[in-house]
C-alpha cells in the first residue's frame, strides 16, 4: 500500500471532508485541524497575528564581502516597515541598496567594512498601535582592521594630548610613526630616543587600544602621526589615518627695537621726513598680530607688517610704523600691542618719546614797529631748535649779509623809498636749515607821496576823458600797468611766493602743460631771482593732505597762475585749485592770472565759475607754434607783483658786505 495522504484542502479517513483553513493554513489529514501560516492564528487561521523577521543571507559575513539583510512581514503591509541602525533610518546610499519585494524589505551591503558592524533593527507600527520589531547583530570576520584611528588635534604648548588607535582582529605588530617615516614606538616601548622624555603608549588588549600619549607638548612635536599594524600569516598590514598635531604657542612679549632695555625713544626728525618705529613679537605659533597706539589712540595708517621664520616652527611678526613727529610729541608714548584671538592674549609694550631733534623754527621781528624815514631798525632772529648749536645768516632783499652771523641785524638810516625791505634770517643746526622772513614798512617822504598821487590822478584823468570805451574794455590790463608803474612794491604782505602755478600734470610721463611750466615758464620768471614761484612738485609737503597743500600754497602766494588747457578743465584737482584761488581773489588776498595754453572752447560741461572768470578777466594767450613771445612776457610781467630791482642794496642799508658774494638761496615753502 502506498500512503500519500489526502489531497490539498481535504481531510478524513476517506479524504472526503473539505478543509476550512484560511490564509494559506494547512489541514491535518485526519481531523482537519488548521496549521496557520506566520502572521495568522485561530482555529481557522483568520485572526491577525502580525510578525517581523530580520535575517541575513549568510551565517558569517566576511570583511569586504557582500551581505543581504531581509526583513519579512507576516500579516501586515510592508509600507509600514523601516530598517534602523544607530538610531537612524537606513536609506539607499553608496554601498547600501534598499528595496521592497512583496512582503519583504531588503537591504544589500556590498564590500562590507568594519564600520558596517552593529545592531540592525526592523521596525513597524501596526494599525492598532502595536510596535513590532526584529533585530539582528551584524559582525564581520577575517582581516585585522582599525576600529579607532587618530584624528587632527590642536593643543597649546605645555599641555598634554592623546592620539587614539584601536585595532580589531589584530595579528600583526603595532607601531607609531611621526612624519610618516620616523619610528616612535613598537608595541609598548618608545624606541625613538628624542621621544622618550614625554612620549608613552597605552595598550588595553580587551579593547584593542594602542594610544600614544604626549605630555608637556612643545612646538617640536608639531608634526604628522599615524598608527600601523604589520602583516602576519596571510593578513596584510594596515595603516591608519595621518593625523596632524598642531601646537600653538604664545609669542614672547613684544618689544620696540633699540629700546628693549630702556623703554624710551630719541628720534632725529627732519623737515618733511618721517621716522620708522619697529616692533617685534617673536616665536608665535600661529604668529601674533600687531597694532599700534600713539598716546592711547589707535594708529591704522602707515603701518606695514611682515612675517619671519622663527625658531622651532615658530614665526616672528615684525611691524613698522611710519610716523611724522613734532616737538609737541615729546613726553608722549608709542605703544605696540601683540595679540592672538586663538590663544586669547593681548600683550603691550610702551615707550616714551624722550627726545625729538628737529631743525630750527624761525620767527623774525624788528624794532621799532613803525620806523620813520632815516631811523635805525634792528631785526631779531627768534629760533626754536634741538639741538641748539645754531649758526645764523642774514639776507636783505635776497642779498646775503656776509659778516653778520648774530641773532640780530641792525640797518642804519632806512629811507622812505625802502618801504618794502625784505629781511630773511637763516638758522642752521645739525639737523638742517630753515628761515624766517619779514617785510618792513617805512613811512615815505610826504612830498614823494603827493607827487605820486598827482601823477596817478593825471593819468587817470586822461584815460577817463580820452578813451572811455577802450578803458572799460581793457580796464584790468590798464589797472595792472598803472599799479606796476606807480604802485608800491608788493613785498610787505608777509607772503612767501610771488605766484603759485596751477597746471595739470600727468602720472604717465611729463604732460605738455608740465613741460611748458617747468622748462619755459619757471626758468624765465625765476631768472636772476626776479620772482619766487610755488610749484607742487618741489614745494608741496609729502604726507600732508593734498587739499591742505593747495590751500597753503594759494594763501602763501600773491598771484595764482592758471595754465588753461582741456586737461586742466577736466581735472578734479585743478578745478579745486581754481575755485580756491577764486575764493581768495574775492577776499582780495590774491589775484588770478589765466594763461591760455591750449584752446578750451571744445570742452563740454566747463565749470560755470571758470566761464564767468574768463568773461571778466582777460587771459594771456600762449603761442604754441613759436614766433614772437615778447608780448606774452610783457603782459605776464604787468600781471605779476611789482618787485624791487634785484641789485646790491648793502650800501643803501649801510651794511658792510666787504665786497664778498654769497650763493643765492631761494625761499622754499614750509607748510606748518
Amino acid at each position: 500500500m502506498d500512503l500519500k495522504g489526502c489531497p490539498h484542502n481535504k481531510y478524513g479517513g476517506q479524504c472526503s471532508h473539505d478543509c476550512n483553513c484560511a490564509n494559506g493554513g494547512l489541514c491535518h489529514d485526519f481531523n482537519g485541524a488548521c496549521y496557520c501560516q506566520k502572521g495568522w492564528t485561530g482555529s481557522d487561521c483568520r485572526t491577525h497575528d502580525p510578525l517581523l523577521e530580520l535575517t541575513q543571507s549568510s551565517e558569517k559575513v566576511v570583511y569586504t564581502g557582500n551581505v543581504t539583510l531581509t526583513c519579512k512581514a507576516y500579516g501586515m503591509n510592508t509600507e509600514m516597515m523601516n530598517l534602523i541602525r544607530n538610531g537612524e533610518i537606513i536609506m539607499s546610499r553608496e554601498r547600501y541598496t534598499l528595496g521592497r519585494s512583496g512582503d519583504a524589505l531588503i537591504l544589500e551591503i556590498v564590500r562590507v567594512q568594519h564600520n558596517d558592524e552593529g545592531l540592525y533593527l526592523c521596525n513597524a507600527v501596526y494599525p492598532d498601535g502595536r510596535n513590532l520589531t526584529a533585530t539582528l547583530n551584524l559582525t564581520t570576520i577575517g582581516e585585522q582592521h582599525f576600529i579607532e584611528e587618530p584624528t587632527d588635534v590642536t593643543v597649546t604648548a605645555g599641555g598634554n594630548v592623546t592620539l587614539q588607535c584601536a585595532v580589531a582582529n589584530r595579528v600583526g605588530q603595532r607601531r607609531w610613526f611621526a612624519k610618516r617615516d620616523i619610528l616612535l614606538a613598537v608595541e609598548n616601548e618608545i624606541v625613538a630616543n628624542w621621544a622618550k622624555e614625554h612620549f608613552s603608549v597605552d595598550s588595553v588588549a580587551e579593547k584593542g587600544t594602542y594610544n600614544l600619549n604626549i605630555g608637556n607638548v612643545n612646538t617640536e612635536d608639531d608634526r604628522e602621526y599615524h598608527c600601523e599594524v604589520g602583516p602576519a600569516y596571510i593578513q596584510k598590514g594596515i595603516v591608519s589615518n595621518f593625523a596632524q598635531l598642531t601646537v600653538i604657542e604664545r609669542a614672547v612679549m613684544p618689544y620696540i627695537e633699540d629700546t628693549f632695555e630702556f623703554g624710551s625713544l630719541s628720534f632725529l626728525v627732519r623737515s618733511s621726513e618721517s621716522v620708522r618705529v619697529t616692533c617685534r613679537a617673536n616665536d608665535g605659533k600661529p604668529p601674533a598680530s600687531i597694532r599700534w597706539y600713539k598716546n592711547g589712540e589707535l594708529v591704522t595708517r602707515n603701518v606695514s607688517t611682515e612675517l619671519e621664520v622663527g625658531t622651532m616652527n615658530r614665526m616672528n611678526t615684525v611691524s613698522v610704523l611710519t610716523v611724522f613727529l613734532t616737538k609737541e610729541d615729546v613726553g608722549k608714548n608709542i605703544t605696540c600691542e601683540s595679540w592672538n584671538d586663538v590663544l586669547g592674549y593681548h600683550d603691550r609694550t610702551s615707550v616714551v618719546l624722550e627726545d625729538i631733534k628737529y631743525k630750527p623754527l624761525v620767527d623774525v621781528t624788528y624794532l621799532p614797529k613803525a620806523p620813520k624815514d632815516g631811523n635805525d631798525v634792528t631785526f631779531y632772529c627768534n629760533v626754536d631748535a634741538n639741538p641748539n648749536n645754531i649758526t645764523y645768516r642774514w639776507e636783505v632783499d635776497h642779498v646775503p649779509v656776509v659778516r653778520q652771523h648774530d641773532t640780530s641785524l641792525k640797518l642804519h638810516g632806512v629811507k622812505g623809498q625802502d618801504s618794502a625791505i625784505l629781511v630773511v634770517c637763516w638758522a642752521t643746526n645739525d639737523i638742517g636749515s630753515s628761515y624766517g622772513a619779514v617785510s618792513v614798512k617805512v613811512d615815505k617822504d610826504e612830498k614823494v607821496t603827493q607827487l605820486t598821487g598827482i601823477l596817478v590822478g593825471f593819468v587817470g584823468l586822461i584815460l577817463v576823458t580820452v578813451a572811455p570805451v577802450l578803458t572799460y574794455r581793457h580796464r584790468y590790463r590798464i589797472q595792472r600797468r598803472l599799479l606796476w608803474h606807480f604802485g608800491g612794491y608788493e613785498e610787505n604782505d608777509g607772503k612767501t611766493f610771488d605766484a603759485f602755478v596751477s597746471y595739470c600734470g600727468s602720472l604717465d610721463g611729463e604732460s605738455e602743460d608740465e613741460k611748458f611750466v617747468r622748462r619755459v615758464l619757471i626758468p624765465e620768471l625765476e631768472r636772476d631771482g626776479k620772482y619766487i614761484l610755488c610749484e607742487h612738485h618741489r614745494n608741496f609737503v609729502p604726507g600732508i593732505d593734498i587739499y591742505e597743500n593747495i590751500v597753503q600754497a594759494i594763501n602763501s602766494s600773491r598771484r595764482t597762475i592758471l595754465i588753461l588747457s582741456p586737461r586742466f578743465v577736466e581735472s578734479e584737482w585743478c578745478r579745486y585749485e581754481f575755485l580756491k584761488a577764486q575764493e581768495e581773489m574775492l577776499k582780495k588776498k590774491t589775484r588770478i592770472i589765466p594763461i591760455m595754453f591750449e584752446d578750451i572752447s571744445p570742452v563740454e560741461d566747463m565749470d560755470a565759475n571758470l566761464k564767468s572768470l574768463l568773461r571778466e578777466i582777460s587771459y594771456i594767450p600762449w603761442s604754441r607754434e613759436g614766433g614772437i613771445t615778447e608780448k606774452f612776457w610783457n603782459n605776464l610781467k604787468y600781471a605779476m607783483p611789482r618787485k624791487r630791482p634785484n641789485r646790491n642794496r648793502n650800501e643803501r642799508h649801510n651794511i658792510d658786505n666787504n665786497g664778498e658774494e654769497k650763493e643765492h638761496i631761494p625761499l622754499l615753502l614750509t607748510l606748518r
